[in-house]
């Protein structure tokens, strides 16, 4: 029973009309961010075939390692998608619940199959969808920008793409890039998947699907004015750590992970309390 639930939540999770509207604004994004990037390089290369770059031409600048999605200091589409990954994460299914709440299904199901089961697979499709609707684009990109750019490795001696002591994985990034891109890859899809989890446990104390949309949008704009204006000395701000870029404050991993657990801790502390007091409700 709990397989054919999960099964059947991922389908609506994967395939709704919310989830193909998300991947079509990230993929624009996507394919904006390519052809711009691409347009550089040419004009790069151009340029350095004919002898018209003076000097040093740093060419680690124009690596496919500094200028995907997850890692360009430059590009509008980055900014973009990080500044919107908590809409992007909760869009696909996030939401679902307080619709299935507000519209009395959640009671229709449960008075079927064990409450447990039913939230539980709830969750699992929120983080999932949450996860790849992030993760896919910037998977997307990586692909997209390799056949593009040369994947060369990185040097610490030009002003381009450099990695400090303050970043997180700084040694890997000069040792192992794809690697290094593909953590970043993965720590950002867990994280987005814990955000659209953060929109389900919301649903328990608001009917609006619009406000369980907007609220983990929300409370990553408070974490980046925290970040900024009340604890300065340290990379707080999801917002900032989930790209794969230099970064000015302290970057630590251990963040991180509090970050995650914190998320786990509440969303499913949440859905436990609330699934066994939801007929209360």
């Amino acid at each position: 029973m709990a397989a054919k639930c999960i099964k059947n939540e991922m389908r609506k999770a994967l395939f709704s009309k919310a989830s193909l509207i998300t991947y079509l604004l990230s993929f624009s994004l996507v394919i904006y961010h390519t052809v711009t990037k691409a347009e550089i390089y040419n004009e790069f290369y151009t340029a350095y075939q004919t002898g018209e770059v003076q000097g040093n031409p740093m060419i680690t600048a124009v690596s496919l390692y500094c200028n995907w999605l997850g890692a360009d200091v430059t590009s509008f589409a980055t900014s973009a998608f990080f500044f919107l990954f908590p809409i992007i994460a909760v869009m696909p299914y996030g939401w679902s619940m307080a619709g299935e709440i507000k519209s009395g299904y959640t009671k229709n199901v449960i008075s079927r199959i064990p409450r447990k089961v039913y939230f539980f697979s709830k969750y699992f499709a929120a983080f999932v969808s949450g996860a790849l609707a992030v993760m896919i684009p910037l998977l997307l990109s990586f692909l997209l920008m390799s056949l593009v750019l040369p994947a060369l490795h990185m040097e610490n001696i030009y002003p381009y793409g450099v990695i400090g002591e303050r970043s997180m994985w700084a040694e890997l990034y000069y040792s192992n890039p794809f690697l290094y891109s593909m953590l970043y890859v993965l720590l950002d899809g867990i994280f987005s998947g814990l955000t659209a989890c953060i929109s389900m446990a919301f649903a328990f104390f608001t009917r609006s699907q619009v406000s369980v949309v907007l609220m983990p949008f929300f409370l990553m704009l408070l974490l980046d004015y925290i970040d900024t204006n009340v604890l300065p000395g340290w990379e707080l701000s999801p917002v900032r750590f989930l790209q794969a870029l230099p970064v000015v404050n302290e970057r630590s991993g251990v963040i991180d992970l509090a970050f995650c657990l914190a998320f786990a801790v509440f969303t499913l502390g949440i859905i436990l309390y609330k699934e066994r007091k939801y007929e209360a409700l």
